[in-house]
C-alpha cells in the first residue's frame, strides 16, 4: 500500500459583492481547483451572479459550464449565494484496497481532495469537499454544527450540472414510483431530455463519456435530476406531505455528486469511482468474512413470471417443498450455489403487505428444505416481499433474521413491490430503511439481494454483503411485457451497473417460451444470455429459465462453468448501446463475454491478457443459423489452442453474443490451432434473365476457413446500385448470403458480388399483366399498417412484406380487391411492401415500393371488471394502476362507473405497446377499502394493442376459474367474507 501523501494550502479569497469584485473586478472563477493526479481533470469553484459555481474541464476542454452549489433550506434561505472563502486545504491520496469480493482483487484509490471552508453574508458556515480522480470528479457540503443551525430541514439543492454543448444522453424519465428505475433507456440530445433517474451518461463528439450520479447516500433523500433553464439540476426525493425532503442533524456530509469522465466507454464500466467515494468495509468487515460468498443460483421464480406457478397458496403454488428439493437437485448436479424459492412463506394472499417472514406456508417445510440444500452443497436463498409495507418489516425483522441464522440461511432477496406508504422509494425514510436491512443483515452474516430498492451508490465497499440490487428494468420484463430491447441490454452497462453490482437474472435458454400464448419471448440469442455472466457485474448470477429448459442446452456447460468470484477485469471493447466484450480473471482462467445491441456485426479483441504459452479457447457463439427473429437458440460451440499473440473474433448476430473460457493448455488438450476467420465469397448465383422492373434475388456463397464463427459485410454491386449484407459462417463451413435489387431497362445487367460476376439479360413481354400502381401507406400504427392500390381489371393480388435489411420472400397475404390491412407488424421496426397482380394465373412485375416505420398510437381502453354480490351499494370501485394517470397507485384516483349490476368500468387512453399493471379497490373517495383479492394473483397486467380500431376491451368479469388470473373477476375484498 502507499502511503497517503498530505499538502495544505493557506488561501483567503473573497467572493461576492465585496472587495475586488465590489470595485470592479470580477473575481477568479479559477482561482480555487483541483486537478487529477495524472493533470487531465480540473473542477475549478468560484462565483457567478453571486452565486457559488463550479466548473469542469478535461484537457483544457469545458465539459461542465459554470454551475450553481448549495443546499436550500425550508426556512426560504439558502447555502452557496453571498460566501467568502475563510481557509482550504488540500491533499492527496494514493492507495490500494481489497474488496471482500469484486471486479478486481485490488482497487486503486488515488485522488487529490480539496476542502474549501465557506462563511455567509448571515455568519452560517459550510465546508465544499472536492475530489478529483483520474477518471472523474465529486463533491459533496459539509456542515459543521454552529450556533443557530444546529438542524438541517434541506428542501433541495441547488446543485447544477450544465453540460457545455449538446451531447448525446442515456436517461430515464423522472418517476417517483417504486418501479421508477424499471423504464427502457432513452437516448436523444442533451438539449432534448427530460427529468431522468439517475445515473445518466452523456458522451461528447471525441469521445469523451461523463456519468452523473451519487456516492454514498446515507440518511439522505436520493438525488434525480431536473431540467431547470437548460441545464440539469439534482432534485431530492421529496418526502409526501412534509416541506423537506431531508430532516438531519448539522454536523455531517450530504452524499457526493459524483461525475464519472472517461475517454471512452470502456473506461466508464472499468471504473471505481462511485466505490473509492464510500468509507471502508469496518463494521461488516471486523470479524470473519468467510459468509460473504457471491454465488450462482437457481429459483422458483421464471414460471411464475409466465403465470404458470402462483406465489400464494394454493392448486399451482409454486414454491412447495418437493419442487424445491427438485431445484436443489438441478443446481447440485451443475454446481449451482443456491436455490431462490418466492413463496416459500405465508402472506402472499391479496396485497403482500401483510407478509409474515418466519412461518413457512402450508406445504413448504422450511427448515427440512434448508438441511436438504446443505447437504447437497446448496444454499437457501430467502425470499422476504415486503409489499412496500416497511413498517411491517422492520417490525419482524429481528426475528426473521434470528430465524435465517439459526436455520443457516446467508442469502435474502428482498422485495418492495408497491408504493410505500407516506413515501417514496427514494425518499430519506425509505433510503434509510434499505440501510437499516443491510446493517441488520450482516449481524446475522446474511447476504442482500435487493429488488425494488433505491438505486446502488457504491456502498458494495462499505458493505459487501450487499451482493446485488435490481434498481433496473430487468429479464422478467420479457415474460410479462413487450420486453427489454436490444439497445436497453447494451445501454445499462453504461449508466445502472456504474452504480454497483446489478441482479439482471440472465441465463434463459428457452428464448420464445410463451406457455400463456401471449407474444412474449426473451429478447436476445442464446449466446447472448451467457455473455451476460461476464459484461454484468453482480454478486449473485441466476441461472432463470425452468431446469427441464436446460436439458440438452449446450449453453449449461458454460454456466456449470462460469464462476461468480473475479480477481481481474478488463473491458476490451465498448460502446454505449451497440457492443460491450469484458474480460474477467477468475484464479488462472479467463474469461471472455461478448455482446452486441441491435445489429449484426463482427468484433475483434486481442488475446494480450493472457499468459504465455498455449491457451484452450472454449466459445459459445450465435451459430450461422441463428437468427433473432425467427430462430434465436442455435449455439455454436467450438475448442482451439491459442496464444496471447492471437486476435480472437466474435461473429455476432442482432441481440447477439459469445462467451469464451480460456484455460491454460494441456499435455491432453489436442485442440486445432486457431485460425483468425476470413470470410470470401466462392460462389455466385443469379437468374440468366428477368422481366424488366422484376425484383430478383442474388445469391452468394461464403466460405470461413475459421476455428470459429466468423462474419463480414458483403457487397453487392447491379446497374449503379449498391447493396451491403452482414453474412455469418460457422467454423470451417459456408454460408450464404442473398439480395433482391429491381433491375429495369433493355441492357444486360452485370452483377457483382465479392469480386464474383453474373450478368442477367432484360426482356418485355408483350401482353404482360401490368403492375398494380400508386401503392401507398393510409394509416399506420405500433401494429398495423394499413395499403391501397389502383386496381387491375379481374385480379387478384400478391403483397409481399420485407422487414428493414431483409429481402421479399412469399406474400404474407392474397386479397381481391385493392387494399389491405397488415396486422403482423410491431412497434418501432421498418417495413418495405409491393404488391403483384395475378390474372389468369400470369404474375405481374412488382409494383411501386412504400416503407413505413410503425409507432405507437393512443388507444382508447376500456376497463371492465365484476365485483362480488356484496359489495356495499355505497363504494365507488377505482382502478390504481402503473400509469401516471392511474396515480401511478393511488387507490382513489381513478373511479370506475358501474353500468350495470355488479359490472364496473373505465376508459383511459393509453399509448400502444404499453404495459399496464393495475389492480382493483373498493370504498368512498375519503376512506378507500383494501385491494380486491382474486383467486391466484392480486397484480393484474395486460399489453395495450391498437387491433384494427384503436379501442380494446380488458375484460376482467369472468367467473369460469379457467380464466387466466389476471383476468378473472374480483373473487371477494379482503375485508369483506368471500
Amino acid at each position: 500500500m502507499r502511503a497517503a501523501a498530505t499538502g495544505i494550502l493557506a488561501l483567503m479569497i473573497t467572493f461576492g459583492t465585496t472587495g475586488a469584485a465590489a470595485a470592479g473586478h470580477p473575481p477568479d472563477r479559477d482561482a480555487i481547483r483541483v486537478t487529477s493526479p495524472d493533470g487531465r481533470l480540473a473542477l475549478a469553484v468560484g462565483t457567478e451572479g453571486g452565486r457559488l459555481t463550479y466548473t469542469v474541464k478535461r484537457d483544457g476542454r469545458t465539459l461542465v459550464l459554470p454551475s450553481a452549489l448549495g443546499l436550500r433550506l425550508t426556512d426560504g434561505s439558502s447555502l452557496g449565494a453571498g460566501v467568502s472563502v475563510t481557509r482550504t486545504s488540500a491533499t492527496a491520496r494514493d492507495t490500494t484496497w481489497s474488496p471482500v469480493w469484486g471486479s478486481d482483487a485490488k482497487v486503486r484509490d488515488r485522488h487529490r481532495e480539496l476542502t474549501v471552508g465557506l462563511r455567509q453574508a448571515d455568519g452560517r458556515r459550510f465546508d465544499l469537499v472536492v475530489r478529483a480522480f483520474d477518471d472523474g470528479v465529486a463533491f459533496r457540503y459539509a456542515v459543521p454544527e454552529q450556533a443557530g443551525l444546529s438542524r438541517l430541514e434541506i428542501a433541495d439543492e441547488i446543485t447544477e450540472f450544465a453540460l457545455a454543448g449538446d451531447p448525446a444522453a442515456w436517461w430515464t424519465p423522472r418517476n417517483l414510483a417504486y418501479d421508477g428505475d424499471e423504464q427502457l433507456w432513452r437516448t436523444t440530445p442533451y438539449s432534448a431530455m427530460g427529468d431522468t433517474m439517475t445515473p445518466a451518461t452523456f458522451r461528447w463528439a471525441d469521445g469523451t463519456h461523463l456519468s452523473i450520479h451519487e456516492a454514498d447516500l446515507v440518511d439522505y433523500a436520493a438525488m434525480t435530476l431536473v431540467r431547470d433553464g437548460g441545464r440539469l439540476r439534482a432534485a431530492l426525493t421529496p418526502t409526501p406531505d412534509r416541506a423537506a425532503a431531508v430532516v438531519t442533524s448539522a454536523g455531517r456530509a450530504t452524499p457526493w455528486r459524483a461525475l464519472t469522465i472517461t475517454p471512452d466507454a470502456a473506461g466508464l464500466v472499468g471504473s471505481h469511482l462511485l466505490e473509492n467515494l464510500n468509507p471502508p468495509c469496518t463494521a461488516v468487515c471486523a470479524g470473519d468474512t468467510s459468509w460473504i460468498k457471491p454465488t450462482k443460483y437457481v429459483g422458483i421464480w421464471w414460471a411464475m413470471q409466465h403465470q404458470q406457478y402462483t406465489w400464494e397458496e394454493g392448486p399451482r403454488h409454486g414454491a412447495t417443498t418437493a419442487r424445491a428439493e427438485q431445484y436443489i437437485d438441478f443446481a447440485a448436479a451443475h454446481g449451482i450455489g443456491g436455490l431462490l424459492a418466492e413463496g416459500w412463506n405465508k402472506g402472499w394472499d391479496g396485497s403482500w403487505a401483510d407478509q409474515d417472514f418466519t412461518t413457512p406456508a402450508d406445504d413448504f417445510d422450511l427448515p427440512a428444505v434448508v438441511a436438504y440444500a446443505r447437504s447437497k452443497n446448496v444454499e437457501f436463498v430467502a425470499h422476504n416481499e415486503t409489499g412496500a409495507n416497511i413498517d411491517n418489516y422492520e417490525a419482524q425483522i429481528d426475528a426473521a433474521f434470528a430465524l435465517y441464522e439459526r436455520l443457516g440461511i446467508h442469502y435474502l432477496k428482498t422485495g418492495y413491490v408497491g408504493q410505500i406508504p407516506g413515501q417514496y422509494t427514494y425518499s430519506q425514510r425509505s433510503v434509510n430503511h434499505f440501510r437499516l436491512v443491510l446493517r441488520k443483515a450482516a449481524e446475522h452474516k446474511i447476504n442482500v439481494i435487493c429488488h425494488e430498492c433505491v438505486h446502488a451508490t457504491g456502498e458494495v465497499r462499505t458493505f459487501p454483503n450487499a451482493l446485488a440490487r435490481e434498481a433496473v428494468r430487468g429479464q422478467e420484463y420479457d415474460a410479462f411485457s413487450a420486453g427489454n430491447s436490444p439497445e436497453h441490454t447494451l445501454t445499462i452497462p453504461f449508466t445502472r451497473m456504474l452504480s454497483g453490482p446489478m441482479d439482471y437474472t440472465p441465463g434463459i435458454m428457452d428464448i420464445e417460451w410463451d406457455p400463456q400464448g401471449l407474444d412474449r419471448r426473451v429478447h436476445t440469442t442464446v449466446a447472448k444470455q451467457l455473455s451476460y455472466y461476464l459484461n454484468y457485474a453482480s454478486g449473485v448470477q441466476m441461472a432463470a429459465d425452468l431446469p427441464e429448459h436446460y436439458a440438452g442446452a449446450p449453453g449449461l456447460r458454460f454456466i456449470e462453468q462460469v464462476p461468480a468470484r473475479w480477481d481481474e477485469t478488463q473491458v476490451l471493447s465498448a460502446s454505449v448501446g451497440d457492443h460491450l466484450v469484458t474480460a474477467r480473471r477468475s484464479g488462472t482462467d479467463w474469461y471472455v463475454g461478448a455482446m452486441t445491441g441491435d445489429r449484426a456485426q463482427t468484433l475483434e479483441y486481442q488475446l494480450g491478457f493472457l499468459g504465455r504459452g498455449d491457451w484452450v479457447a472454449e466459445s459459445y457463439t450465435d451459430a450461422a443459423a441463428t437468427d433473432y427473429a425467427t430462430d434465436p437458440t442455435p449455439l455454436a460451440v467450438d475448442r482451439s489452442i491459442v496464444t496471447a499473440r492471437d486476435t480472437f473474433t466474435a461473429a455476432l448476430e442482432r441481440s447477439g453474443g459469445q462467451a469464451v473460457r480460456f484455460r491454460p493448455a494441456t499435455r491432453a488438450d489436442h485442440f486445432p490451432r486457431y485460425t483468425r476467420p476470413s470470410p470470401a465469397v466462392t460462389a455466385l448465383d443469379a437468374p440468366a434473365a428477368v422481366e424488366s422492373g422484376d425484383i430478383v434475388t442474388i445469391t452468394a456463397t461464403v466460405s470461413n476457413r475459421g476455428s470459429v464463427p466468423g462474419g463480414a459485410d458483403i457487397t453487392m454491386t447491379a446497374a449503379g446500385a449498391r447493396q451491403v449484407r452482414y453474412v455469418r459462417a460457422d467454423a470451417r463451413s459456408t454460408a450464404t448470403v442473398r439480395f433482391q435489387a429491381r433491375l429495369t431497362g433493355d441492357r444486360p445487367v452485370v452483377v457483382t458480388v465479392g469480386g464474383r460476376r453474373a450478368t442477367i439479360r432484360l426482356g418485355h413481354t408483350p401482353g404482360a399483366v401490368p403492375a398494380p400502381a400508386n401503392l401507398a401507406v393510409t394509416r399506420f400504427a405500433g401494429s398495423v399498417v394499413a395499403l391501397t392500390w389502383d386496381p387491375v381489371p379481374d385480379a387478384t393480388y400478391q403483397v409481399f412484406r420485407k422487414p428493414a435489411g431483409g429481402i421479399y420472400g412469399d406474400p404474407i397475404a392474397t386479397v381481391a380487391s385493392g387494399a389491405y390491412v397488415d396486422g403482423g407488424v410491431t412497434i418501432g421496426n421498418t417495413y418495405s411492401y409491393v404488391v403483384r397482380a395475378v390474372v389468369a394465373g400470369r404474375t405481374s412485375v412488382p409494383s411501386n415500393e412504400v416503407t413505413q416505420t410503425t409507432s405507437a398510437q393512443l388507444v382508447q381502453v376500456t376497463w371492465r371488471v365484476r365485483v362480488p354480490t356484496n359489495t356495499p351499494p355505497g363504494d365507488t370501485v377505482y382502478m390504481p394502476g402503473s400509469l401516471p394517470e392511474l396515480g401511478p397507485w393511488d387507490p382513489g384516483k381513478v373511479a370506475m362507473v358501474q353500468v350495470e349490476p355488479g359490472i364496473w368500468q373505465v376508459t383511459v387512453p393509453v399509448m400502444e405497446g404499453t404495459l399496464v399493471q393495475y389492480k382493483y379497490t373498493r370504498g368512498t373517495w375519503e376512506k378507500v377499502e383494501h385491494w380486491g383479492e382474486i383467486t391466484g394473483i392480486t397484480s393484474r397486467w395486460v399489453t395495450v394493442t391498437y387491433g384494427t380500431t384503436g379501442t380494446q376491451l380488458v375484460d376482467d368479469t369472468s367467473l369460469d376459474p379457467a380464466t387466466p388470473d389476471a383476468h378473472e373477476s374480483v373473487r371477494a375484498w379482503i375485508d369483506l367474507p368471500s
